[in-house]
């Protein structure tokens, strides 16, 4: 696995984002769900309000605009490919 992500902001848009994607983004912690964003000279106002790490689902708001994203490494969508839900739990039934 070569640590990329695809992501899916606002059930609309999908793209990869590789570990030097990340690199280009220059982030500070205001808070615990706070952060400044600069890209490509551009700042940003960001902040996570609501989070759910297991679903890898998040709402983030940037610059007074609202954002559902979607975070899924490469098990996710091999899994995916495969077939099977991620969340899935299987029942089995006893007689």
């Amino acid at each position: 696995m070569k640590n990329s992500y695809q992501v899916k902001v606002n059930n609309a848009f999908d793209f990869k984002i590789d570990k030097q994607a990340l690199l280009n983004v220059d982030t500070f912690e205001v808070s615990d769900s706070k952060f400044h964003v600069l890209h490509e000279n551009k700042a940003y106002k960001t902040a996570i309000t609501k989070a759910s790490f297991n679903q890898k689902s998040y709402h983030i708001q940037s610059n007074n605009t609202r954002y559902e994203v979607h975070i899924f490494n490469e098990l996710d969508i091999l899994i995916k490919e495969m077939g099977l839900k991620i969340s899935a739990t299987k029942k089995s039934q006893k007689n």
